[in-house]
């Protein structure tokens, strides 16, 4: 089920010395270089691209992918990824558009008001590069910002990140506290989109970037600066989210870092429940699901991500005021 840990999973087995049954090892030892060949592509492309954004003066910041596996990985091909995600600043978005148009990329973004635009290249293999490029990390596309999660509280989270973000040879990177604070607020995403997605049997991404954030906690903890950590998730108000992501991970993934032990302790066994049930059995589907228009799923995700009481009663007015002004379009972003 949870296919995409198998690369680590083989590589962590050779490190102990593990054997197991023929079989299994050799369909270990295929999947491993299938997904090696497919990220080593990424790869290659992912750096002509942040060279070529470089070139033209456009600060890019990679989010996840090659970079983040390089970092915290041993070898790549330990943690595939399926596209290349480049987050630039919104004001340089169409200059980037047109340097990815340039390089023989093809617009197919279906909703021009969501946080980023999707763009993909057919190989002469026949293979495709799918490309995201962000001009928010991630957020509801509803009222004048990129929210996160819908909340009015987080409004100013991306200049945040860019005005704390540090120049690199041909990319930026983020603060490490903002990058841990992103990583958790991307696992959250994937935990409530799985949560209904499991219905069906769709294999999650939770549990790989879980084990990120286990890694980036145990890798950069010592020298991460955890009061900036705490302080940029309150004042966004993001300690939902956040929290939850970190339950989630030491729930699967021990750690020792004793600046998270009551902050994680907090969230409630009813909410782990609520959120983790997929983890021990997928295939059930949960009395607690909400069925119907992506619009309801989104008011009741965000209400349940809200810290305050001040962006829940916002939350409401923001979606419909967003459905207004794409009354008949057809347009709805989900984040």
């Amino acid at each position: 089920m949870h296919s995409k840990l198998i690369p680590h999973v083989s590589h962590l087995l050779e490190e102990r010395s593990l054997v197991l049954p023929g079989d299994m090892a050799e369909n270990l030892r295929q999947q491993r270089v299938a997904s090696l060949m497919h990220v080593m592509r990424l790869k290659a492309e992912n750096d002509c691209l942040m060279a070529a954004l470089h070139q033209a003066g456009i600060r890019c910041i990679p989010l996840k992918g090659a970079v983040l596996a390089e970092k915290l990985y041993s070898s790549l091909d330990q943690r595939p990824f399926g596209d290349i995600d480049l987050m630039v600043e919104p004001e340089s978005l169409a200059s980037a558009a047109k340097i990815l148009l340039d390089s023989g990329y093809e617009d197919v973004s279906s909703n021009l008001k969501q946080f980023h635009l999707e763009f993909q290249k057919t190989l002469s293999s026949g293979r495709v590069i799918p490309v995201e490029l962000h001009q928010r990390p991630l957020g509801y596309a509803i009222g004048d910002d990129h929210l996160v999660f819908g909340l009015a509280g987080s409004r100013g989270f991306n200049d945040w990140i860019w005005s704390r973000a540090q120049p690199g040879e041909v990319h930026w990177d983020m603060h490490p506290a903002d990058e841990l604070v992103y990583l958790c607020l991307h696992l959250a995403k994937h935990i409530i989109l799985e949560s209904r997605l499991y219905v069906d049997g769709v294999a999650c991404s939770s549990l790989l970037l879980a084990r990120d954030i286990n890694l980036v906690v145990g890798q950069w903890g010592s020298d991460l600066d955890w009061g900036s950590f705490f302080a940029t998730v309150e004042r966004f108000h993001l300690t939902q989210p956040v929290r939850m992501s970190l339950a989630l991970t030491r729930t699967w993934f021990n750690d020792e870092r004793t600046e998270l032990d009551g902050f994680v302790a907090a969230f409630p066994a009813w909410r782990a429940k609520y959120y983790f049930d997929w983890a021990s059995n997928p295939w059930k589907s949960p009395p607690w699901r909400i069925p119907g228009p992506h619009q309801l799923e989104m008011v009741f995700d965000t209400m349940m991500m809200a810290d305050h009481w001040s962006d829940r009663l916002l939350i409401l007015p923001l979606v419909v005021g967003e459905l207004f002004r794409r009354k008949g379009t057809g347009r709805v972003s989900h984040g």
